[in-house]
This record gives structure tokens, sequence and C-alpha cells, in this order.
């Protein structure tokens, strides 16, 4: 298992071609009914793992290069082109990884800023002193939680966010704005937001926050990840809500959605990164509303559960590597870049890496047609 560009690079196709593959399981509910919502929350689950996983496995014969002949010999050399920075002669390959550092430091730092910021301001909000509305919050926790466990929720009222929703520190805060519920209407807030808690949504959250600064150069990743794992945890929250529910608990549990939603687009209040009841986009409301009601209350999960998998581990099989081919002399004989002698193959005992010039240029299972007559060295 190694870590390098190529694998790195790799990883973030992955990424794209796997949330790309949510987003079209999600683009019509039929079909997102037929893969099933535990598969598909299994499936936003591995892409975070694989997000976390840059790596090649080459000595479980897992990986598989395939070389570029033109476009990564192209950019390869580019990368490595000495520039004067300064008067310090440096390669662009460690002015790009000088961005990439800064720029991952920045937005995680920025992400780490907003998260203690928030903590602070709802440890310092006033606590909601209604007697009712603590007492059917603690009903709810009893409900979904063992009699055991210690109740430690603070319930807060504030307007910081739009719509119901929890927030996790050394305890777990439940924000409630000025929507007028019910009694009825509460337990399925607290029910909602509760489920999030038991399933450890908030955990979840930070992983994906603090994975997106990682590929913060991948626009896809960066502005798309997010919003589509949210909506797959809101997706598996109603689920796991909506089994439980009578006919009558059903419609009562779609009025609070439709109530928080209503009172979101009346007030013009934008969501915060915090896992909520509701958001003020009306595609993704309605498909969490389309699911409630055309859900049959069981589902296959097995089949969307094993389909994950199946992406999970082939995203790992592919690596795009730089092909490196000789040059000519003017007799027509081979000759390669750099240091011949310092040329070679090291066999560590199950792949290759090969080196130009005294430098590791790739990983391979096999030795390349190209370079076949270079020496072969075993690992000390």
């Amino acid at each position: 298992m190694e870590l390098d560009l190529s694998s790195y690079f790799a990883t973030s196709l992955g990424l794209v071609l796997l949330l790309l593959v949510v987003k079209i399981i999600m683009y019509k509910t039929t079909i997102l009914l037929k893969f099933g919502i535990t598969g598909l929350y299994v499936f936003a689950i591995l892409i975070l793992i694989r997000g976390y996983l840059p790596f090649d496995f080459y000595k479980i014969n897992l990986t598989t290069s395939y070389y570029s002949y033109k476009i990564l010999p192209f950019m390869r050399e580019i990368i490595y082109r000495k520039i004067n920075v300064g008067g310090k002669i440096v390669t662009v390959k460690q002015v790009m990884i000088m961005i990439f550092a800064a720029g991952w430091m920045w937005i995680t730092c920025k992400k780490l800023f907003g998260y203690f910021a928030f903590n602070r301001f709802l440890n310092t909000a006033p606590p909601c002193h209604n007697v009712g509305i603590k007492q059917i919050c603690e009903n709810i926790f009893y409900t979904i939680f063992p009699r055991e466990k210690e109740y430690n929720i603070k319930i807060v009222q504030s307007n910081i966010v739009g719509s119901p929703a929890i927030f996790v520190s050394s305890n777990p805060f439940i924000i409630l704005p000025d929507i007028s519920y019910t009694e009825e209407e509460l337990k399925f807030v607290f029910y909602h937001e509760l489920i999030h808690l038991k399933h450890r949504d908030f955990f979840i959250k930070i992983a994906t926050d603090l994975l997106i600064p990682a590929y913060w150069w991948n626009l896809f990743i960066y502005k798309r990840s997010f919003d589509i794992i949210n909506q797959v945890q809101e997706l598996y929250v109603d689920y796991e809500v909506n089994r439980t529910l009578t006919k009558k608990g059903r419609v009562v549990y779609l009025k609070v959605l439709s109530k928080t939603a209503e009172y979101i687009y009346n007030n013009k209040i934008s969501r915060k990164h915090v896992y909520a009841l509701t958001d003020s986009q009306q595609l993704n409301l309605r498909q969490r509303l389309e699911c409630i009601i055309n859900s049959k209350g069981k589902e296959l999960m097995f089949r969307g559960i094993i389909f994950s998998i199946v992406l999970f581990i082939l995203s790992f099989t592919f690596i795009f590597e730089p092909s490196f081919r000789p040059t000519y002399d003017e007799m027509g004989n081979e000759v390669f870049e750099g240091n011949e002698e310092l040329s070679y193959y090291i066999w560590d005992g199950t792949i290759y890496r090969l080196y130009i010039g005294g430098e590791c240029v790739y990983t391979t299972s096999k030795i390349h047609e190209d370079f076949k007559n270079l020496p072969v060295y075993r690992e000390e």
C-alpha cells in the first residue's frame, strides 16, 4: 500500500465517479427506491472511506497501472521543469505542492473555525426553559435509546438556522427556530434529530468537512460532495422514521416537513451546515416527500449494498501513469534520459519500482516492455 501522486489523483477521479453514480441513483425517486435507501447510505459511507484511502494496492494485485504515452509524460515534463522563484531554483511540482498545502490548510482552518465559533454560540445561547418541550424531547429520547443511557440533550431556541437541527460537541444541542409546531409535531421533530444522533451522522459530517479540503482543487468534490452525502443521510433518517409510522403519523411527519420548508421560504433563511430537518432546496425536499409517500416500509437492501461494495472495490483497481519511452541517438541506439547506470528496477517481492536517473518514476506489477533490459535488484 503506497501513496504517491498517481494514487492520489486516481482517488480523486474515483471519488468523482462514485459521487456521480449516487447522483444518477437519486435523479429519479423510482430508481432510488429500487436501489434501496439503506444501500445508498452504505454507499455514502464507502465514498468517504475511499477518500481517506488515496493509496495503491499492488501488493495484493488489486491495482493495475494504465499508461499514458502522450498526455501524462507531457504533464510530468512540465511539473519537473525548473523555474526561478525569488532567486531560488525550484520545480513546478514543488510550487504546486506549496499551493496545494496552503489551500488545504486554509480551508481546513476555516471549517474548524466555523465549527468552534458555532459551538461557542450554542454554549452561550439561552437554553429552552419550556418544561413541556423538554419533557417531549426526553420522552422521545428514551424511545430510541436504552433507559441506562444518560439524557444530556440541550435545547436552544434560535433563528440562526431556519430548520430544527442537531449539533454535537461535548453535549448534543437541538436547535429550534421560531416555528409554531404542535406538541404532536414536536415529537416528530425530536425523533428526526435524535435518529441523526443515533446514527452518529454529525461525525460523518465532520469527516466529510475534513475530507473536502484534501481535494479542494477538484471543484466537483469541493462543491457537491457535502450536499450529496447530506441528502443521503436525510433520506435515510426519513426512511428510519417512516418505518415506524402509522398512516396518521406519516401525515403529521409530512406536515412537519412542509411547515418547516414554508418557514424557510417565507423568511429567506439560508441553511447552515448542521444536520437540520429540512433545507431550502425544494428539489431535495420534494424527493424526500416522494420517498416517504411511495416507500413501502421494507426494501431489498442487499442489492444496493452489494452494488456499492463492488463499485468501492473497483475504485481501487486503476491508476494512470506516464509511460517513459527511451530516446534514440544518432546511430539509432536506444538511450534513456538521465544516467543509464542509475536506471534500474527494485523488486520487493510483490511490485517493481522503476528508477530513471536515480529517481523513482513509477511502480508496476510487471516489467514494462520498453525497460525489459534494465537490471533488477532485490530490495534489501
